[in-house]
């Protein structure tokens, strides 16, 4: 079992792949003395069994779930729709989650692609219910500030963030390659904060910095970049907040932090090309 701080969130995680979990958070371990705001505990198996309970909403190939003490469930099929992947079933303040994991017949992923997943998506929705959120996107800190590249999956965020680590070497620091989290100070700057859960690549710091600017990226044949109003803010915005499924109290304010982003944080659409040259130029304009 683990014990984590992640972006000032004290975690208790248990899974079947122990190992991995604890290299991929040996940054983030903490002395275990705060109080657990987020125990985790998940299983890989053969066999998913549903609960009873009462359903409640269906989409696409997920479910949601009550269940007769209270805590809610949501899962989901496979493609074919003939396979539970995975249960995962918490509290309604998301506090206390469990998770089961059952890899299809002829998956590409494996057993610890599911529990690294479904555990992250645990965190964003805890870390959301306490009053922060988590961006889809590839955050950096440059001289002490943060910015957040994002983009639809595949545009080339970890592609122009890895441009800015060529150009500006130690200048620049990995905060998040995937889904960094942010926290939202009082009449301050929201703050970007690394964690574990950074997709594919392992790009991650355990640091926490004021965030700069959100910048959303689109290919190009030349370098391009201008501010987006508050209505196109909030577009992009809402496009990449990862937000918990059927979730409608929540999703409300959620709502109120991507107004908070719209309105508090420069947002701009980067137009670029897949060169070293777009990094310097978005420098320039974002810092000089």
């Amino acid at each position: 079992m683990l014990r984590l701080q992640v972006a000032g969130v004290e975690i208790q995680l248990q899974t079947d792949n122990d190992a991995f979990f604890a290299k991929r958070t040996a940054e983030y371990v903490s002395d275990g003395t705060a109080p657990v705001q987020l125990s985790m505990i998940s299983h890989v198996v053969d066999e998913i069994t549903l609960p009873e309970g009462e359903h409640l909403f269906s989409a696409n190939r997920s479910r949601i779930m009550r269940l007769p003490d209270g805590d809610m469930a949501h899962y989901t099929y496979s493609l074919d729709r003939q396979h539970i992947i995975q249960l995962t079933r918490y509290s309604p303040d998301y506090s206390r989650t469990e998770l089961w994991s059952s890899v299809p017949p002829n998956d590409n992923c494996t057993s610890i692609d599911y529990e690294y997943a479904y555990t992250g998506f645990a965190f964003a929705n805890r870390l959301s219910a306490l009053g922060g959120a988590v961006l889809h996107g590839s955050a950096i800190a440059y001289r002490g500030e943060g910015v957040i590249f994002s983009a639809p999956s595949g545009t080339g965020k970890s592609t122009h963030t890895t441009f800015w680590k060529e150009c500006f070497g130690d200048e620049v620091i990995f905060v998040n390659d995937d889904k960094p989290a942010l926290h939202f100070p009082e009449n301050d700057r929201p703050i970007v904060y690394g964690n574990p859960w950074s997709g594919k690549t392992d790009l991650n710091t355990n640091i926490a910095v004021p965030l700069k600017a959100i910048v959303f990226l689109e290919r190009g044949e030349e370098n391009a970049i201008r501010q987006l109003d508050f209505t196109e803010s909030m577009f992009h915005i809402s496009e990449q907040l990862v937000r918990p499924f059927m979730d409608e109290k929540l999703g409300e304010k959620l709502v109120d932090r991507m107004v908070q982003l719209a309105l508090g944080t420069p947002v701009y659409l980067l137009t670029c090309t897949k060169e070293p040259k777009a990094a310097e130029f978005a420098r320039r304009v974002l810092f000089d």
